[in-house]
């Protein structure tokens, strides 16, 4: 018995010092939608977040993270703003470079994008986006670059407002 007490406040401690979940994204189930293709075209495991509050990054909700060469497809909220957060650790290089992207566009309804995540030369990482629909196919889209905020927990913000 004097071995489990000890035992469980040491799980209870590691419990309450383990970071905060990361809660899916869900797909609206109402109103304008657009479809958002993420491909991860870089050569490591990169994680994709979409905020539920594009303008001040909060809400972060995260997809299945994407291997090399992975695509996931998903609807987004259209005819808003939407931010994404898109996290690299780019592999071999000594110091370490992390690719930590944070960026908004604003989908049209019914279109559909392409988010091509990718390292390149002395960048860490990029995200395009695309539109492969509709009068502005093939063309890139206006893509905001955010300014990151280290966040205490999962509800952010991750960025500064848009004013």
């Amino acid at each position: 018995m004097s071995k489990i007490i000890p035992v469980a406040a040491l799980l209870l401690v590691l419990a309450a010092c383990s970071p905060a979940t990361k809660l899916p994204y869900q797909e609206p189930a109402a109103g304008a939608t657009a479809e958002v293709l993420f491909r991860n075209a870089t050569a490591g495991r990169t994680e994709v977040a979409l905020f539920e509050d594009a303008a001040a990054c909060t809400g972060r909700r995260h997809l299945p993270a994407l291997l090399i060469g992975e695509e996931r497809s998903v609807r987004v909220p259209a005819g808003r703003l939407l931010a994404f957060q898109v996290r690299h650790l780019v592999p071999n290089p000594t110091p370490p470079r992390y690719c930590d992207v944070l960026a908004s566009f604003e989908p049209v309804p019914g279109a559909s994008y392409a988010v091509s995540i990718s390292t390149e030369g002395d960048r860490p990482c990029t995200a395009h986006v695309r539109q492969l629909d509709g009068p502005l196919a093939e063309r890139s889209s206006q893509v905001l670059l955010r300014a990151p905020v280290k966040s205490k927990g999962e509800d952010g913000p991750f960025c500064f407002p848009i004013q």
